[in-house]
């Protein structure tokens, strides 16, 4: 294959990942294992070393550390006294160690800024128009699912629409009308949270303009771009809320009611709950955190939670109707769960090394600050999402974590190259 079909055939796949990866089976991983193979054969063949900073092999280990933990954890539970024997398949970590052969095919083949805008753009785009159509012309009456489930909808949908919204000022240099994409981007990723009433994807809203507040505050028409956008985001609010075929509205307020019911100790039996989703999560975080506080340092492993809760239930019935959840559903507290207290950091990592990386590329170069930003953004709304979910527990949000990540991080360093060898 010659350079400029590698290139190409490169970019095209990551651009189609957040276009595909939500709405066809299996496409988030088929393209992931694609990049990776890729990564991979340039590493072979490669005719000159790449040489990488300390920020970036700090990364590179934040995503091989969560193998590490999942392999050091087999010896450790060998020979420990408990009965939880962890038997892991090493899946989701071995996709997250992806990241090094994909960032090192990044960085060899030069993904073009039009690539990440555009693909991020389109994702987000697609999953709002797309949901519409489901709900609103084909007439879906139940929760907007895609390939896999509702909150990966709305949750990877937010993530790429906000990330979009960081490159309004490449888009402004393009075409003041192509500046409507990123706008269009942000309102569709927000319509489909709407429509999928994923209340998680909502929640992390907030945070994620107050990153686009600060990123904007240079722009010539700052205000004016701020009080465009939040207007807008306003409105689809409003309207989404209170117009959409969706019962957001009435998750919204039964989780409300049920977090204060919970809070002030009622209702005791989870199935008399005002809602069933948000008091199971509550008892899942309180069982949880009752295990980690039973086994503080190496944790029971990835079957042991499920394990001690089917024996919990046969003496308390009450928790019964949680047994059906494989997960605690909060990414910190599953880690610690599995891994014990040390697992914490190790999940940390994951997120915290990225996001110092692209906070030090913001305060370095004015170049790359909106592909810093989107980099921000993907970071936070995933530590957010990790709240509420597992989100690390899928292969989806994996893969667009890891290419939008490597992503992100190779147009930083080819911009801060090019600014080196312009000195």
């Amino acid at each position: 294959m010659s350079t400029i079909s590698y290139n190409k055939t490169v970019n095209m796949l990551v651009f189609l990942l957040p276009l595909m990866s939500l709405w066809i089976t299996h496409a988030a991983s088929t393209i992931l294992i694609l990049l990776c193979m890729l990564g991979i054969g340039v590493w072979l063949s490669r005719e000159k070393r790449i040489f990488f900073t300390w920020s970036e092999k700090a990364v590179m280990v934040s995503f091989a550390a969560i193998l590490g933990m999942g392999l050091l954890s087999v010896p450790l539970h060998w020979i420990s006294a408990d009965i939880y024997q962890s038997d892991f398949q090493y899946d989701h970590e071995l996709k997250l160690l992806a990241f090094i052969p994909i960032y090192y095919l990044f960085v060899h083949t030069k993904i073009k800024s039009e690539t990440f805008w555009y693909g991020l753009c389109a994702g987000a785009i697609f999953a709002g128009v797309w949901s519409c159509v489901l709900s609103y012309i084909l007439g879906t009456s139940e929760r907007i699912a895609g390939a896999y489930n509702p909150i990966l909808v709305g949750d990877m949908a937010v993530a790429m629409g906000f990330a979009g919204l960081a490159g309004v000022q490449f888009f402004e240099k393009k075409h003041k009308a192509t500046t409507l994409i990123p706008l269009v981007a942000v309102l569709m990723g927000m319509t489909a949270a709407f429509i999928s009433a994923t209340r998680a994807a909502l929640m992390a809203a907030p945070l994620l303009l107050v990153v686009f507040w600060i990123q904007i505050g240079k722009h010539p028409k700052a205000w004016r771009l701020r009080s465009l956008v939040f207007g807008l985001i306003i409105i689809v609010a409003l309207s989404g809320y209170y117009f959409s075929d969706s019962n957001i509205d009435k998750r919204v307020r039964t989780g409300l009611q049920t977090m204060a019911e919970t809070l002030n100790g009622q209702p005791k039996n989870l199935e008399d709950a005002t809602d069933f989703s948000t008091a199971a999560h509550f008892r899942l975080w309180k069982e949880a955190i009752g295990v980690i506080g039973e086994h503080p340092w190496i944790g029971v492993g990835d079957d042991g939670f499920g394990h001690i809760i089917r024996e919990k239930s046969n003496t308390d019935p009450s928790i019964k109707p949680i047994m059906k959840y494989d997960s605690t559903h909060n990414m910190y507290l599953q880690f610690m769960v599995i891994h014990g207290i040390p697992g914490l950091p190790v999940i940390l990592a994951l997120y915290i090394f990225p996001l110092v990386y692209f906070i030090n590329w913001i305060r370095r170069s004015d170049e790359v600050r909106d592909v810093a930003y989107a980099g921000v953004a993907v970071v936070l709304s995933y530590m957010q999402f990790s709240l509420t979910e597992s989100i690390m527990g899928r292969s989806v949000p994996i893969a667009l974590y890891v290419v939008l990540i490597a992503a992100a991080m190779s147009l930083c360093r080819k911009s801060g190259t090019k600014k080196s060898g312009a000195d």
